[in-house]
This record gives structure tokens, C-alpha cells and sequence, in this order.
């Protein structure tokens, strides 16, 4: 629209609707490959953004106003609302919740969860079941579920392979499972059994 105020410098795009945005554009050095990249229907006020792909860094009706940004693939929506997102998505991307930074999000549909700290690691498929999320809730860590509770939190199985070494002050409380079919701690006084067989 000619209401609307270019004064942005440096900037690249390159595909149909790609810095297309429904408020100013005064963001500086940005590059945009692809069909609908950096598209914003919001202003785009964000500068050092890169996007390559359809959609990618998409912006909602806050816009782009978030810099120092990486979307690679289709998706990271509104991950140009923070600085410093790294995003390589496939598909619907990773649709944040509210402002983040410094978060890496990779894989189809990435995974955040409900509530997503800034630092945030996730790596996998699936909103509702993530493989891997590191850095939520005081660097608490989550296999299997997109909203850890714990340091570590593992929604399924947990397999402890066999293992001997030696119990010392560095391992206090470590688990072994050993071959004569039974789970082992290590305490400042050495190996307990743990199970009552």
C-alpha cells in the first residue's frame, strides 16, 4: 500500500509475497528466498534475518520486530518476534506461544510445548510428542515430553544396559543393572542392591 512506510535499507527478497507486510518496513539487511518469506502481517522492523523457504519466519499480526533471526524450511512463525531463533522446520513449523530468544528448533512440526523459555532446544516431530527438549524450567530436560517437570523427565521406558565400574565419590548415585538380573546404587559406602528379589 503507498500508506505504508519503506525505510528500511540492504534488504533481499526473492519469491511472490516475500517481505510482503501489512505495516512499515523499516528492518535493515534481511534476506528473504522463497514464496511467502519474511511474509508479516505486522510491521517488519527486525534487521540481520535470513529465511529461505515458504513462509519461513512468517510473522503474525505483531509483525517481524525481532532480530539477528535463521528460519530454514516452511514455518517459524512468529519466531521473528525474538532475537536470535534458529529455526529448520518442515511443514506447519514452529509456532511460538509468546516473544523467545535464543532458541534452536529443528525437525517437522517442531515441538515447543505450552510454555517455552528462552534458550529453549527442541529436536523433533510432533507438537504433542517431542523427542527432545532441552533448556525449559531452569535448564530441566524432557525425552518424550514437550513440558519437562523435572532435571530430567522421561515420558516411556528408561533402559539401563549392563555396566560395571567402579563406585567412587564422582559417581555417587549412579544405577547399574548388572547380569545377575538386579539394579545396584552407588553410595559414599559402595554398591547397595536395590531391588528386594
Amino acid at each position: 500500500s503507498s500508506d505504508l512506510d519503506f525505510t528500511g535499507s540492504y534488504n533481499t527478497a526473492i519469491g511472490d509475497g516475500s517481505f510482503y507486510t501489512n505495516g512499515d518496513f523499516s528492518g535493515n539487511r534481511n534476506i528473504a528466498l522463497g514464496q511467502n518469506a519474511m511474509h508479516s502481517n505486522g510491521p517488519i522492523s527486525g534487521s540481520d534475518n535470513i529465511a529461505i523457504g515458504n513462509s519461513a519466519l512468517y510473522g503474525g499480526s505483531s509483525g517481524i520486530t525481532g532480530s539477528n533471526n535463521i528460519a530454514i524450511g516452511r514455518g517459524g512463525y512468529n519466531i521473528g518476534e525474538g532475537n536470535g531463533n534458529i529455526t529448520i522446520t518442515n511443514y506447519s513449523g514452529a509456532d511460538t506461544p509468546g516473544v523467545l530468544d535464543n532458541a534452536i528448533i529443528i525437525g517437522h512440526n517442531a515441538p515447543l510445548g505450552p510454555n517455552p523459555k528462552d534458550g529453549t532446544i527442541a529436536i523433533g516431530s510432533s507438537y504433542s510428542n517431542a523427542p527432545v527438549i532441552l533448556g525449559w524450567s531452569g535448564q530441566k530436560v524432557g525425552i518424550g515430553t514437550p513440558d519437562p517437570r523435572a532435571n530430567l523427565d522421561v515420558n516411556g521406558s528408561i533402559r539401563l544396559s549392563m555396566h560395571y565400574s567402579s563406585c567412587t565419590s564422582d559417581n555417587v548415585g549412579t544405577i547399574e543393572f548388572r547380569g545377575d538380573g538386579n539394579f545396584y546404587g552407588c553410595t559414599f559406602s559402595g554398591w547397595k542392591q536395590l531391588n528386594n528379589n
